[in-house]
């Protein structure tokens, strides 16, 4: 028997340019699939596969299988729930019956034609949105030719269920026609008749505690022993990221996805493996190892809800929040929550995204996205003021006057708030694992691992992940 993975921890800083922001009032979140990071992938697992001084020949398939159930939970609340808010204040915000700053006005989400009647109506929502998943992540490596030994087919995906809690908390709780404002933002407002008749919201909805589960996107590289040595090894791999993960259909603000939202990609990494020390009588060693990675993600469609333009809107109506406003289709009778029509398919490229591994300090960044919406036709659809009749009026939250035609065009969007922008994050980990060599001809190994991540912005959720590991060798 044989110990194996003593990590030493050192952490490394690198910077990117600006990427510690807070940004507010967004409607896209970037997707991030479960136990998809490498700490996970490498730690433990290189001291069968990878092994400088691996050369069994009692194997006959130099096929490695490895299977790590891991559990992720975030750590941060408050200044992600700042990421939804409608405000740059913090993660909670006012809703009330008339429009003073900084209020946001619960009659363009609650209808009500006569509005002064609720003028006393307040609301205080509060968001600490919190994620956790937990799944097996698999890991295989084949060598491929019998006589030439530096040469490897890798495949790694994961089976998860990912869970997203907006944690919506409604302080001060006053109803409209029997609801409050955590009813609308759940979507069971619906009122059907009447000069208050409104439809449920469909789309960017909020609520507890989404779940889906759903396999990862499969990773599927060739990796080559560049050098190889007793005591240390270099290695170099390319591959490409097939997109099987779940994918966002703008039902939920903050939608769990497994995967990366449907990307196809191409992934690289170089990996150096090096033997600090070996006791032989002992039957121990301490390892080291580092890596550089890159991916990039091409262009695909993703479901996401617009937002308007700030200066859209006339300088007496906050703009915050505002694909939750109530519409309506001209000559209909029935109201209908913007982001039911604003929820649309974007074209979606999210670039680069880069990984650095090195002694127990992993490091992630990834590049701003790049989102373009080709075509908007609602021609008949249009935001409506506070006292408009549903039942017969058109009267535009624009211009407060009635409507033929819709006054929203492509060019009235803000794709910045539909679109994730860069973060870095880093995480300090640890990983043992103990090697049984008993069975010279199926080495197998039994590890675990846990990792703490940090970042400077609240455009990721950072995460505690923790993981067990076991693998075998054939």
């Amino acid at each position: 028997m044989k110990v194996h993975n003593g990590w030493i921890l050192i952490v490394f800083v690198f910077f990117f340019g600006r990427i510690d922001a807070h940004y507010h009032n967004k409607t896209a979140y970037a997707p991030r699939q479960p136990a998809g990071t490498d700490e996970i992938g490498f730690a433990s697992w290189h001291t069968i596969t990878d092994a400088p001084d691996y050369h069994s020949k009692n194997h006959t398939l130099h096929t490695h299988i490895s299977g790590t159930p891991f559990y992720e939970q975030s750590h941060e609340t408050t200044l992600t729930g700042g990421y939804f808010s409608p405000n740059a204040e913090g993660n909670s915000v006012v809703v009330d019956a008339y429009n003073n700053t900084p209020l946001f006005v619960n009659t363009l989400f609650i209808h009500n034609a006569d509005h002064p009647d609720d003028a006393d109506m307040a609301d205080i929502i509060t968001f600490e949105p919190k994620r956790h998943a937990y799944g097996v992540r698999f890991d295989f490596q084949q060598r491929l030719f019998h006589r030439w030994d530096r040469l490897f087919l890798t495949i790694s995906t994961a089976f998860a269920s990912l869970t997203h809690d907006l944690d919506v908390t409604l302080k001060n709780a006053s109803l409209m026609h029997g609801f409050s404002s955590k009813d609308f933002f759940a979507g069971l407002v619906h009122i059907p008749q009447g000069n208050n008749a409104q439809l449920p919201l469909t789309k960017a909805k909020m609520a507890h505690n989404i779940t889906k589960m759903g396999f990862t996107d499969f990773a599927v590289q060739l990796k080559y022993v560049i050098a190889r040595h007793k005591n240390h090894q270099l290695m170099g791999a390319a591959g490409i990221l097939i997109p099987t993960g779940t994918t966002a259909r703008g039902t939920w603000l903050w939608e769990p996805i497994t995967g990366n939202g449907g990307h196809t990609g191409l992934t690289g990494n170089l990996l150096a493996d090096m033997q600090l020390w070996r006791n032989v009588e002992k039957k121990a060693s301490v390892s080291f190892r580092s890596m550089l990675a890159y991916q990039y993600l091409f262009k695909a469609y993703e479901t996401r809800t617009l937002s308007l333009r700030d200066d859209w809107f006339p300088a007496d109506v906050k703009a915050g929040w505002n694909f939750y406003y109530l519409g309506k289709t001209i000559g209909q009778t029935v109201g209908i929550p913007a982001a039911n029509i604003f929820t649309k398919p974007l074209s979606v490229r999210p670039g680069s995204q880069g990984q650095a591994l090195d002694a127990g300090y992993y490091a992630l960044y990834k590049d701003q996205e790049s989102v373009a919406l080709r075509v908007y036709q609602q021609p008949e659809f249009i935001l409506v003021t506070r006292d408009n009749d549903m039942s017969s009026e058109n009267k535009s939250l624009k211009t407060g006057l009635s409507a033929a035609t819709s006054d929203i065009s492509l060019r009235d969007f803000d794709l910045t708030k539909s679109t994730n922008p860069s973060y870095m994050t880093h995480r300090l980990f640890a990983s043992w694992a103990y090697t049984f060599l008993s069975a010279h001809a199926y080495p197998t190994l039994l590890g675990c691992g846990i990792s703490y991540e940090t970042t400077a912005t609240n455009a990721v959720a950072p995460v505690v992940t923790a993981w067990l590991k076991s693998s075998i060798s054939f």
